[in-house]
């Protein structure tokens, strides 16, 4: 799976909502494809995602 909280495409800046909503469903559609191929990840690697998102919906 990318290491989306490092990613090039994700900025430092706020995304606008069309935006984050494209960047997320990737990300999903990332995830789900990873998990079908027996791709799994840590916790510390969702949280990191996930807090990425977090700071982009402020």
């Amino acid at each position: 799976m990318t290491d989306r909280s490092q990613h090039p495409d994700t900025p430092d800046r706020p995304l606008d909502a069309d935006a984050w909503r494209a960047a997320w469903r990737a990300g999903v559609r990332e995830g789900i494809e990873d998990a079908d191929k027996g791709r799994f990840v840590t916790e510390q690697e969702i949280a990191a995602v996930l807090g990425r998102y977090a700071k982009a919906c402020r």
